[in-house]
């Protein structure tokens, strides 16, 4: 803790923010990476790894403002021209050519347009009316309504053949159709030998026969459990669960977090969006309601990381049909009959 002490005091010295300034980062650039720092420490004082005078003193740490320092300012970031978006729609796909033109017409946000479903759209009337799930103001309580004229009607119409809780702008159908372009327009130096032919299909046989090297099962069942060390990860209810569906555990190094980024940033979602946000009154409502999240958040819910695709959808283009390798309860037929979160199930230590 004492190598610590200090920092506070150099953060808020004149010369450290002078430093970058000289670097020639704009002011703005330079208040971001101050409060990174703060952060950090705030951090570090909940883990109880540094002394919360620590981080009091870098709170005093103000930012650089406008016109009263040498730092010099950002660029203002300005709106391309129309002209130059209209260039750029006849290569792109169908899918992204409908959401420009979309949000040219009615002025909508980009997550506003991309989570548009058929069952969040009013045509009762001449002029429709979209009112987002999921807005910015959303957790103010207000409602977003979103007219759609003539002009958005036509550029929605092509994409209401689905079902009503999917996107009507799929990035998988935008995806295959740029595969398919580029398949059109590759050209091929060399023509494609019989033998080519027979070998790719030998290694297809070849993968349908491979044997996975643990026995089938009823559900998904992971070989490892990689998670933190916390409270819910080291319960002995969790870990004599486990014992059963012989899974093993492997647990980061204390302290550590980065280690296990993905499951972090899953964990922080979690409790930022459910656990925070509701009061259970009981083993059952939890169920049901963390059960409800689940859901949404594997089936409906598109991710950057997972090529904007739902987990869902992911896991069940990783794993072909007729393979051996176990597949999610979800994907499957068969569900598991002795689930974790079963109701009536007991929850004792």
């Amino acid at each position: 803790m004492p190598r610590f002490g200090t920092v506070d005091i150099r953060l808020r010295h004149p010369a450290t923010r002078q430093y970058l300034v000289d670097q020639g980062l704009c002011r703005t650039e330079i208040n971001k990476r101050t409060g990174r720092i703060k952060r950090v420490f705030k951090w570090a004082v909940s883990e109880e790894m540094v002394a919360p005078s620590v981080h009091e003193g870098l709170r005093t740490v103000s930012g650089l403002r406008h016109g009263r320092t040498k730092a010099r300012e950002s660029k203002p970031v300005t709106p391309v021209s129309e002209d130059q978006v209209e260039l750029t729609l006849p290569y792109v796909s169908p899918q992204i050519s409908a959401i420009i033109r979309l949000q040219l017409l009615t002025g909508m946000r980009p997550g506003e347009v991309l989570c548009m479903t058929s069952r969040d759209l009013d045509r009762s009337e001449d002029i429709w009316v979209y009112e987002p799930a999921k807005h910015k103001n959303h957790w103010r309580g207000h409602r977003r309504l979103i007219p759609l004229g003539p002009g958005a009607q036509e550029l929605i119409t092509p994409f209401l053949n689905r079902p009503n809780s999917e996107y009507l702008f799929s990035p998988a159908e935008a995806e295959s159709w740029r595969h398919e372009q580029r398949a059109l327009n590759r050209k091929r130096k060399t023509s494609v030998f019989p033998y080519e032919l027979r070998i790719r299909e030998a290694r297809r046989e070849k993968s349908l026969r491979r044997k996975p090297k643990r026995p089938k099962n009823n559900g998904y069942c992971p070989e490892h459990l990689r998670s933190d060390n916390g409270p819910e990860f080291v319960s002995k209810v969790i870990c004599r669960w486990l014992k059963e569906a012989d899974v093993k555990t492997l647990f980061i190094a204390k302290g550590s977090p980065w280690e296990n980024g993905y499951v972090e940033s899953f964990n922080g979602t979690l409790r930022d969006e459910l656990l925070n946000r509701e009061i259970f009154l009981s083993f059952e409502e939890a169920c049901w309601v963390i059960d409800r999240w689940r859901l949404d958040y594997n089936h409906h819910r598109i991710h950057s990381s997972l090529d904007y695709q739902t987990p869902a959808a992911y896991a069940a283009g990783c794993v072909l049909p007729a393979s051996a390798t176990p597949q999610p309860p979800e994907h499957s037929r068969i569900t598991n009959p002795n689930p974790l979160t079963q109701l009536g199930a007991k929850t004792g230590g």
